[in-house]
């Protein structure tokens, strides 16, 4: 166990000086706002400040897809080019457990963009969104942060079949899932045969809840809502652990690990 702790401490330290550079993981916090006056924009001219929990919440996880897709995707890449792959994989702890840590500090980036989306509604257009239910916030976001960091451990295994991820990387359209979970627009604006699937992503529980987070009527079945997304995210970790273990098979099989 204390071998495993000294693995996660060194690939959380290694990782988090890697993405202090501003043009490798801190990008997310300049998208997320961008993101963010447009939507603000839109509500403030057109006369629809109730749904400021829209423009507050879908910047937030447009820069949490972003980051698992485009930039979680980069890890294997990155120690394959860097040949430091080979022995990342020969270390004791399982490269799964390493990976899952990175890719966790690469998603906690994209929290603060929240707050920052929040500010720009103030400060440049006189929304203030009130926090109505704090505790119910945290529980979200930290249960957001673990579901994301697993189905971008599964993601970032299946890019890393190809001898480069980016291509994968570049055929990804996050937009669509974006729509299906209910970020951009309410679920029930969807057709009716497609909405039970939106509740097959994380996205859509993430949404809700924290949508429900800053309004100021009672939050109902918070608890459920929770599990539900906390179970998404158990789903996505262990299919990411399993792709993960496929993935080094077929590269030690085929005899490209350290091939970029």
């Amino acid at each position: 166990m204390l071998m495993y702790l000294r693995a996660v401490r060194g690939a959380l330290r290694t990782q988090f000086l890697i993405s202090k550079h501003p043009f490798d993981g801190m990008g997310v916090l300049l998208m997320g706002p961008l993101y963010a006056v447009v939507l603000f924009a839109i509500l403030k001219n057109t006369g629809r400040i109730d749904l400021a929990g829209f423009a507050l919440v879908a910047p937030f996880l447009i820069s949490v897809l972003m980051q698992g897709i485009f930039q979680a995707g980069e890890l294997f890449a990155r120690d394959r080019d860097g040949q430091t792959l080979e022995l990342a994989v020969a270390t004791p702890a399982p490269y799964f457990i390493i990976l899952a840590a990175r890719v966790t500090v690469v998603m906690a980036i994209s929290i603060p963009s929240l707050a920052v989306s929040w500010l720009i509604g103030w400060l440049f257009f006189g929304i203030d969104i009130a926090l109505h239910h704090p505790v119910a916030l945290v529980a979200t976001l930290l249960a957001t942060l673990f579901a994301a960091s697993g189905t971008a451990v599964a993601a970032t295994a299946t890019f890393c079949y190809g001898r480069s991820s980016r291509t994968f990387q570049s055929t990804v359209a996050y937009w669509p899932m974006m729509l299906l979970a209910g970020v951009i627009v309410p679920v029930t604006l969807l057709p009716e045969w497609i909405q039970p699937l939106s509740r097959a992503v994380f996205l859509y529980w993430s949404a809700d809840l924290l949508r429900d987070a800053v309004a100021a009527e009672p939050i109902s079945n918070v608890l459920p809502r929770l599990g539900a997304l906390t179970g998404l995210g158990i789903i996505g970790a262990l299919l990411g652990a399993w792709l993960v273990n496929r993935m080094l098979d077929h590269h030690e099989r085929e005899g490209t690990l350290g091939l970029s």
